[in-house]
């Protein structure tokens, strides 16, 4: 027998004493902790003795490394980056790993994919909290491979962190003075400034500028490429492995911002944005060679891009009078419904589309703008949506205040299902911004927010609305 196969395991005796069962090279020893008393002491000795042969050659995995498959063949990776400068990520500094070696990262103790809530690093399932990465102030997110980026605001600046998913240590902390929109990659994570594209390696935070120089408003990874979005109405995209420029183009008119929205939001494959007027909107959708697939002439007055996804463009007015909405579909960019007045959410319809409204009330219209029920009551003005099986489940809330509202009315009629108890904490506030995103998993609702003073992620049941798990972190 090779000396990498050999095992070592402790099992109970049918005496139920506990022996120790060993295999060395061709030969099998055991040895029984249930002697005369007598000759108990050199026994004992004498297994001990053996046992720590055995295990020079096959050590024993801890009940943490066998909770991790591979673990015990990366516990030589992890105490080297434990012990380099990377793992203590000193702040304010660019750390640099002991070895030029880059090590690939031990899999995993933790179950299931994560998501970063404030500081927390959250198991996307249960949102069981695995680790407190950091208690500073973190402004934005992302995570890829293994790998959790943080922009932080530290003590005295703002920092770019580094931690690993697998155990939650950190990697590297590098001092950034901007870095909007972090975008995550297998080779590390981009950052966007003022002056370009920052590229930060995974191994260290080594920062190096990549593409053409130019102040990026947004930033969205397509695929294995990432699109750039500059203030000069130009598109730039760079490969998401080495920051390489693939491709640039110029747009027809700069994309803005909507409430509190970026300029570019990525819908299935596009990376789409809006232009709006008094009279119109213009709607622009890039792919990531970059290609320009998407240019339509929208009539809606001041517009903003309320919904992106690989099904429906929504662009509608906030808080204009008159207010229109229209909703396009995203792979073919045929309008599929149209209403004169705002709306928050659409949801397809065949060939058409529904549109929901949240101002002044609660209303389904159809693809015309007729409305099909409607709710009376007092209602948040911006909402997230989906429509299950039978039900309509909207999320709704103010992008410049506090606060989310969770519930489920019946599509046909409107008829409310339940209303969901949703964890906040107690904020007052001027000045406020306030996102919310809606995901149907396979574990039920996952409600994401992400406000001025406050963090959170909280779980639902899609029958009911009780609410299964919840982690809430003011900062």
């Amino acid at each position: 027998m090779k000396s990498s196969e050999a095992t070592a395991s402790w099992a109970p005796n049918s005496r139920t004493h506990w022996a120790l069962t060993t295999r060395v090279r061709t030969r099998s020893i055991k040895v029984t902790f249930a002697p005369p008393p007598q000759s108990r002491s050199l026994l004992t000795l004498a297994s001990l003795c053996l046992f720590a042969a055995a295990c020079r050659e096959s050590p024993v995995a801890t009940p943490r490394q066998r909770a991790a498959p591979g673990a015990a063949a990366s516990a030589k990776d992890s105490a080297t980056s434990a012990a380099s400068p990377s793992a203590t990520g000193t702040s304010g500094t660019a750390p640099t790993l002991a070895s030029s070696t880059a090590t690939p990262p031990p899999k995993s103790v933790f179950a299931g994919p994560s998501l970063v809530v404030a500081g927390d690093l959250v198991e996307r399932s249960s949102l069981a909290v695995q680790a407190t990465l950091t208690t500073d102030r973190v402004v934005a997110s992302s995570l890829s491979e293994g790998m959790a980026y943080l922009v932080v605001r530290g003590p005295s600046q703002l920092e770019l962190r580094a931690f690993s998913t697998a155990d939650g240590s950190r990697r590297w902390s590098s001092p950034v003075s901007q870095c909007l929109q972090p975008v995550a990659s297998a080779s590390g994570v981009f950052c966007g400034t003022s002056l370009g594209v920052l590229q930060l390696s995974r191994e260290d935070g080594t920062a190096r500028t990549v593409g053409t120089p130019m102040p990026v408003t947004s930033m969205v990874s397509l695929g294995d490429r990432v699109v750039v979005l500059s203030s000069a109405q130009a598109v730039q995209v760079l490969s998401a492995e080495t920051g390489a420029q693939l491709g640039r183009l110029e747009l027809p008119e700069q994309p803005v911002s909507g409430i509190l929205r970026s300029p570019l939001l990525r819908a299935g494959t596009l990376a789409c944005g809006v232009s709006p007027n008094d009279k119109t909107t213009l709607l622009m959708c890039v792919d990531n060679t970059p290609k320009l697939v998407r240019r339509a002439v929208l009539n809606v007055p001041q517009g903003t891009l309320q919904q992106a996804d690989e099904k429906l463009l929504v662009v509608s007015s906030w808080r204009e009078d008159p207010a229109a909405c229209e909703v396009v579909a995203t792979s073919s960019g045929a309008t599929l419904a149209r209403a004169p007045s705002a709306c928050a959410a659409a949801f397809p319809q065949g060939n058409a589309a529904s549109l929901l409204t949240v101002e002044p009330t609660l209303r389904l219209l159809d693809a015309k703008g007729v409305i099909q029920w409607e709710q009376p009551g007092s209602w948040h003005n911006a909402a997230r949506a989906l429509h299950v099986g039978s039900r309509l489940i909207i999320a709704g809330y103010n992008p410049i205040a506090t606060g989310t509202s969770l519930f489920a009315v019946d599509a046909a009629s409107g008829k409310p299902a339940w209303t969901a108890k949703v964890d906040s904490l107690p904020i007052e506030h001027s000045k406020y911004s306030n996102q919310v995103e809606l995901e149907l998993t396979e574990h039920g609702l996952l409600l994401l927010g992400h406000e001025a003073s406050q963090d959170f992620a909280q779980l639902f049941d899609v029958t009911s609305g009780k609410r299964l798990a919840s982690v809430v972190r003011g900062h």
